[in-house]
């Protein structure tokens, strides 16, 4: 009876032995696990394909809205680090209706949540209940001028008319009652701000009659034209702004041309947030900034950067730089005129050495038009940022609405 009860005990422990290798197994055969919400947005047909650092492929699905796709792979994932590219194809006739987005060098067993941005519930603008019309200087040296209230539907619209003065019009609304001016021109930087208007009103002013911003973010350019530079000062709830800075009427193709060597940008102390974007061509280069949260504090700009593509074509890519960055976006153009096909190839990586993917051959066989050897290189996106690659891939796995809720500052050099 003993031994009967000891060979009994013996099976269970082997069956739950087994039982348990079993899952353990199954899970070390995970590698990556999304999960695609019903919110995440319309597409026509998707792919996700992992590779492993080595451009190796793993495993692949095509994947549908509202459901949580699991990847495996007995394979050997090497450092334990994995590629995940995007295939995503929009039947809606848009230029690159096909692209591909890779981004490399994440860690074994990540879970991704792809989820669409709610839609945010700014206040409605309500009944019009008058017009701001300002009378102005016509101004020698205009570099931006920007007139608007709380963002609904438009903003930093001017409409100019009259020599040597002339008149703006804005109009005014029951929630959207506040106003923001301000103006770059004849070397100074001035705005002016109304609050509460309840009816119609008129003014008429000279640059001395408006104010000075409590703080200057001093910059100094290498020596370019028309650089496009948009700040939005946010309220406290985060969602309504103004445009408080706004040179996009003063440069083409709406204005004329103009050499900027030295530029400053305005910040007032009762907003709480900022969003500030500068962007231009210098040199060899485009150059991008972007800082959410407080205000910037002043940086350098190079005056040419230094880089070397050894080879274009997707397979043989390799490209040199100093450029100081924690990762880059490598752009890689497919272009079939018979076919009249295009495909975008973007790869995110904070790695230095470039290594091709393998695709699978059930995707080929559906789209045969495809071949690595058919990409050739674009751009070149060379980032630096206080948010580090993992973070930067995680928001772009969530798609967030908006981050002025955090500091967050990039530099970006595109080269070509």
């Amino acid at each position: 009876m003993k031994t009967r009860n000891l060979i009994q005990l013996l099976i269970l422990f082997l069956l739950f032995s087994c039982e348990k290798k079993d899952i353990e197994s199954e899970k070390s055969n995970n590698i990556f696990t999304l999960s695609v919400k019903p919110s995440y947005g319309e597409f026509y047909e998707k792919w996700v394909f992992i590779n492993d650092i080595n451009g190796e492929l793993l495993d692949f699905k095509q994947i549908e809205l509202g459901e949580e796709f699991e990847f495996k792979s007995t394979l050997p994932v090497p450092n334990d680090r994995i590629n995940v590219t995007f295939f995503n194809y929009y039947n809606k006739g848009i230029y690159f209706d096909y692209n591909l987005r890779t981004f490399e060098n994440l860690l074994r067993d990540s879970r991704w949540n792809l989820q669409g941005s709610s839609a945010l519930e700014r206040q409605e603008a309500g009944a019009k209940i008058g017009d701001l019309e300002l009378e102005v200087d016509y101004y020698d040296d205009l570099r931006m001028e920007v007139l608007g209230n709380k963002d609904h539907t438009n903003t930093s619209i001017t409409k100019l008319s009259g020599y040597p003065r002339r008149f703006i019009k804005w109009e005014i609304f029951e929630n959207a009652n506040d106003a923001f001016y301000s103006v770059l021109a004849d070397g100074k930087l001035k705005y002016r701000f109304w609050e509460g208007l309840d009816s119609s009103q008129s003014f008429r002013l000279n640059l001395d009659d408006l104010e000075d911003f409590d703080k200057i973010l001093s910059l100094n350019l290498p020596n370019v034209n028309d650089p496009r530079i948009n700040v939005k000062a946010y309220q406290s709830d985060g969602l309504e702004y103004f445009n408080i800075f706004n040179n996009y009427f003063q440069v083409p193709p709406m204005g004329e041309s103009k050499n900027y060597g030295n530029l400053q940008i305005g910040y007032l102390n009762r907003f709480p947030k900022y969003d500030t974007r500068i962007s231009f061509s210098a040199g060899n280069y485009q150059f991008f900034y972007h800082k959410t949260g407080s205000v910037p504090e002043p940086f350098n700009v190079l005056d040419k950067v230094s880089y070397k593509i050894a080879a274009k074509p997707l397979p043989s890519f390799a490209i040199e730089t100093d450029i100081d960055h924690d990762w880059k976006e490598i752009n890689f153009i497919l272009s079939d005129a018979e076919l009249k096909k295009n495909i975008l190839w973007s790869f995110f990586s904070p790695l230095n050495e470039f290594k091709p993917m393998k695709l699978p051959e059930e995707f080929l066989s559906k789209f045969p038009w495809i071949s690595l050897d058919k990409f050739s290189n674009t751009s070149v996106r060379f980032v630096k940022s206080s948010q580090s690659y993992e973070s930067m891939i995680e928001n772009s796995s969530q798609v967030i609405e908006s981050n002025t809720e955090i500091d967050l500052e990039t530099i970006q050099y595109t080269v070509e």
